[in-house]
This record gives structure tokens, sequence and C-alpha cells, in this order.
């Protein structure tokens, strides 16, 4: 018989960051299909950019390219990178307090929330991949309902 219950024992890789002043340190792991759903819903066409202007070559993504999104994320769409880190730190509603951390301390966090989510298999090239035809797919139904 199949042992039951694998999934509730996964751990899922994470990194936890020190705040000052704070006792309790903010724990943060790759992002999930759900909070990539949340993110291409609200920002679908900030990803597209975003992805477009750091995969200009998709099959030779690598990690360097990922920190590069973390970078061109603060500068074009800093309101995203706090729904990410909240997102990643399993506190959706949590976006505008992420808004008043350190800036520091936020690019370390999306280095490290990109970092965990393209380790995945597959790597940076199947994620970018799989959040583009999510986009996709968000721009043809809404085109759709505008018909």
């Amino acid at each position: 018989m199949a042992k039951v219950g694998r999934l509730r024992g996964l751990r899922i890789p994470t990194q936890a960051f020190s705040v000052p002043g704070n006792d309790d340190p903010v724990v943060v792991r790759g992002l999930s299909f759900s909070d990539i759903s949340v993110l291409v819903e609200g920002y679908a066409p900030e990803l597209k950019r975003l992805f477009d202007e750091i995969s200009g070559d998709v099959e030779n993504l690598d990690n360097a390219d990922v920190l590069k999104f973390a970078k061109v994320l603060f500068a074009q769409v800093p309101d995203m990178a706090a729904v990410i880190i909240a997102l990643a730190a399993d506190e959706p509603d949590a976006a505008e307090q992420v808004k008043s951390l350190p800036f520091p301390l936020q690019v370390e966090m999306v280095e490290a929330i990109a970092l965990l989510t393209f380790s995945t298999q597959g790597g940076p090239k199947k994620v970018v991949e799989t959040v583009l035809r999510l986009v996709a797919g968000v721009n043809g139904l809404i085109a759709d309902l505008k018909a």
C-alpha cells in the first residue's frame, strides 16, 4: 500500500531575515503557483515587461538574470515587490507594512525569493516560460471579456 500524507511532511526551502528592532525573523519561501496567479492577476502587463527585459534569451537564463529581475522590479514596480515579499512570507495582507522595511532588506528578500522560486526543477527558464504563458492567458481572457 502506498504511503499516505507525503505532502504533509514536505519541507519547503526558506530563508530567514532579521528585522532591526524585532525578536522574530521574517521567513520567506519561493513563490507558489497561487502566489504567481495573484501577481499575474494584479500585475500582468508589468510582469510581462519585466520578464521581456531580462529574458531576451529564455533558453539561457541563469541566476544573474534572476538578480537582475529583482533590481529591475524595484526600479519599475516597487509596489509589486512589497506584494511579492508579503506573499512569500505567507502574509499576503502585509504588503503595506513591507513597504516600511529598510530598502536594502527588501532587496535582499526579493533576491532570496527569486532564487528560491527559480531553483525549482527546470530553473529560471521554466518559471519565466510558465509566467509568460499565464500572462498571455490573462491578456487573452481580458480581450475576450471586452469583446
